[in-house]
């Protein structure tokens, strides 16, 4: 049976989804990980391809990636690929394939699903019990897009703001961040950051930066306003 197309466009991101054979690890040491980021960064910069989101887990990759052109991803997992391959097969003394079949990998609808796929790969280890929480993994994009912390081979979307955008996208600490975005935008990036929707934090404007009261009925109100909207709006489709 013809293996079925995969379907690559020019500036429409993409996950993809590389995993170790027979679901052996691919990643056997600290080491390892190194590598494979350094192998990374080369690849980028050789096929143009824009990396926002990616997670390395013991024996799968996650990658979030925007490519300039069609075959640009293509080029970026075989160059990535031979030269992790040659390196882990020379440094354990091993031979045959690391990786299981070919790639996986769909187009994500930046507007609507950039973001939920970005934390679908960023809370992989808390879902395989690996961590308690995304900042405590290491090998994630979590620290950079969650936390502010430097990256070199991210490059944020535009699709990933959620208040005013900069002049220049760049990763933006967590308090830069916390002082330009409305507060409601502020609240939907923490919901986003922490993956619930009951764990909302009281914002405040007091100088102490602690909850306060009118920040609670705030919230409180907004949420009845947006309850009162959908129903609005489910009445109106009967």
């Amino acid at each position: 049976m013809p293996r079925r197309p995969r379907i690559h466009l020019a500036g429409i991101p993409l996950h993809i989804v590389q995993r170790g054979h027979n679901r052996d690890a691919c990643f056997f040491g600290e080491d390892d990980y190194h590598a494979y980021r350094h192998w990374l960064g080369e690849a980028l910069k050789t096929s143009g391809c824009q990396l926002h989101a990616y997670v390395l887990m013991t024996n799968h990759v996650h990658l979030l990636l925007t490519p300039p052109a069609p075959e640009a991803v293509t080029q970026l997992v075989i160059s990535l690929g031979r030269r992790y391959v040659h390196y882990i097969n020379k440094t354990y003394r091993r031979t045959g394939t690391l990786w299981d079949s070919r790639y996986k990998s769909s187009l994500v609808q930046a507007d609507a699903y950039l973001l939920l796929c970005q934390r679908y790969i960023e809370l992989n280890p808390v879902r395989a019990a690996m961590v308690d929480d995304p900042a405590h993994y290491r090998w994630s994009s979590y620290r950079a897009n969650g936390l502010g912390q430097p990256d070199p081979l991210l490059t944020r979307h535009e699709a990933s703001w959620v208040g005013p955008r900069p002049h220049a996208l760049r990763p933006t600490a967590r308090c830069s961040a916390r002082n330009s975005m409305p507060m409601r935008s502020a609240i939907s990036a923490w919901r986003w950051i922490r993956g619930s929707r009951s764990e909302i934090p009281a914002f405040s404007t007091a100088s102490n930066g602690r909850p306060g009261s009118a920040a609670k009925s705030s919230h409180a109100a907004g949420r009845e306003s947006w309850r009162q909207s959908r129903q609005d709006r489910q009445r109106n489709w009967r």
